[in-house]
């Protein structure tokens, strides 16, 4: 199958500095998730693939794990994947 390709931006609205500690794929089994150079004023910038593996509508779901800096708990940032694969 061929490949979905997006950019996804994680920014602080607050303006806090903040780490990505770790990226899930959980069921999205064929998705490639790597980071791409932004300024760091901007947030963190990674580029999304799916592989597109099945017919008809599906979605997939990336997590990104979140710590701002100053803190010391972390939290998840769901990122829903979507795409309509047609056949070949």
């Amino acid at each position: 199958g061929g490949m979905a390709e997006q950019t996804v931006l994680l920014a602080s609205r607050a303006k806090r500095p903040f780490d990505v500690l770790e990226v899930k794929k959980g069921v999205a089994r064929h998705a490639e998730v790597e980071a791409v150079a932004a300024p760091a004023h901007e947030g963190r910038l990674f580029r999304v693939r799916q592989r597109i593996a099945e017919e008809g509508n599906r979605t997939a779901r990336v997590e990104f794990v979140v710590r701002e800096q100053d803190r010391h708990e972390s939290y998840s940032v769901p990122v829903v994947l979507t795409y309509h694969g047609v056949p070949q």
